[in-house]
Formats: C-alpha cells, structure tokens, sequence
C-alpha cells in the first residue's frame, strides 16, 4: 500500500469520526427530556400585560388551592386532588378546573387534564400518569362563570413508577 493511499485514507477516517461525533451531538441535544421550551412563547410574551391582569383580578378573588396526590390503582399513576375556597374559607363549587402539570426534570412532558368533582363540596380530581416521584409544577386555572382563578403550585409527589 503506497503512503499516499495511506493518508487519503486517514484523511478520510478523520472526516467520517468528525460526521459520526457531530451526529451523535445533534442527536443527543434534541432527544434530551430534561429540556424543554415554554409552548406558545411569543404569543404568552406579547400577552404578558393581559396575564398580569387576569393573575390581579384572580388574587382578587381571595380563593385558595390545596393539592393534594396519592397513589392511583395501577403503577405510575397518581390522583391529584385540588380543593378550592373562597375567600371566607367556604368551598368553591360548580367551577371547571383545568390542570396543567409537569416534572421539574422533563418539562417537556406536559400533562393536562379537566378535574372531575369528588362529590365533596370544592373538591375535584383527575387521575395523571406520573412516573417520576419528586417536584412537580402544577398550573389550575379554575374557572365559575365570569371568575377565572390562576394559580402555580410546586408539589412534591411521591408517587411514581
């Protein structure tokens, strides 16, 4: 094998390791679970005065949430609970309450889900699949006629899979 075939061939095989190490990078940063971007960004940034508004006119409301989790039936899943009362500590009811939630270390993993009344005053429900014990973020917006309610809670679930 003459000397020159020798370095075009290593020429060669440093190019294709280069190609073989840069596609591995891309792979690995776009299949990390951990990182995640907000959804709807630009449009929830060009909004920000109208949310501000809206979180004013819920503190307003004086309600309160209390989240609570317990295991579910099956592995991996978790009820959460969320009870709501209003500003004189009587249960809100008749509202439609909407969970957004996501662990802190995969928010790319976003569940949602419309809460069911327990048939407790206030109390509603849903059953999410949740795998990872640890922090979760939980975003309830609870809605009763012309009232919206907003509200971000961390909670540490001990459930998981």
């Amino acid at each position: 094998m003459s000397p020159k075939v020798v370095w075009v061939g290593f020429v060669v095989l440093l190019l294709g390791m280069s190609v073989v190490i840069q596609g591995t990078a891309l792979f690995l940063a776009n299949s990390d679970p951990s990182f995640a971007v907000e959804e709807d960004y630009e449009q929830k940034a060009a909004a920000w005065d109208d949310l501000a508004r809206r979180r004013r006119a819920s503190d307003a409301l004086g309600w309160t949430a209390d989240v609570s989790t317990r295991a579910g039936d099956r592995r991996g899943e978790a009820v959460v609970r969320v009870s709501l009362s209003d500003r004189h500590g009587l249960p809100v009811e008749a509202a439609e309450v909407v969970v957004e939630t996501f662990h802190n270390a995969r928010a790319s993993r976003v569940l949602t889900d419309v809460l069911r009344t327990t048939g407790a005053p206030g109390e509603y429900e849903a059953i999410f699949e949740m795998r990872r014990p640890g922090l979760w973020e939980l975003r309830i917006t609870a809605t009763r006629g012309e009232d919206v309610f907003l509200r971000t809670l961390r909670k540490s679930v001990l459930v998981g899979g």
